[in-house]
């Protein structure tokens, strides 16, 4: 007797009388699902990595560090998390001087860091390439 791959409910027909699934050509309950050599869609892994961490891993990982689109977003988002690395020791330096003036700077930069790699990512996912001033033409370089 035949079980559902879906829900595992006994079936004795084409379809499952549970969940409805066709059973043709259906791996029986507990087997393991079939490999999948296929890798994570382009425009997922260039939107992902504007998170850093991930950017440096697609660089690392053998499918994706081929795809000159996912390279180009890993290596503008590497130079981004550089140059907001760098205004936050400008602005840290500032906290010296005037402690409202480096708050102020500090709350603008992180929420402009925010929206800018929120917005870049959802241009990425969307197949659309955003070069940005300076470090957009750096990053083609590297792709």
């Amino acid at each position: 007797m035949a079980f559902c791959p879906n829900c595992g409910t006994e079936v004795a027909g084409q379809f499952c009388p549970k969940c409805g699934t066709n059973m043709s050509g259906a791996a029986p309950l507990g087997a393991p699902a079939p490999a999948s050599s296929s890798a994570m869609a382009s425009n997922i892994a260039s939107a992902l990595c504007y998170f850093p961490i991930i950017a440096i891993i697609f660089l690392l990982i053998e499918p994706y560090n081929k795809d000159r689109g996912v390279r180009f977003h890993a290596w503008q988002s590497i130079f981004l998390m550089i140059v907001y690395i760098v205004l936050r020791i400008i602005i840290g330096q500032l906290w010296l001087v005037s402690f409202g003036l480096a708050a102020l700077l500090g709350m603008l930069v992180g929420i402009g860091e925010l929206i800018l790699v929120l917005f870049l990512a959802f241009k990425a996912y969307n197949n659309q390439r955003i070069v940005l001033p300076v470090i957009g033409p750096l990053a083609e370089k590297q792709a």
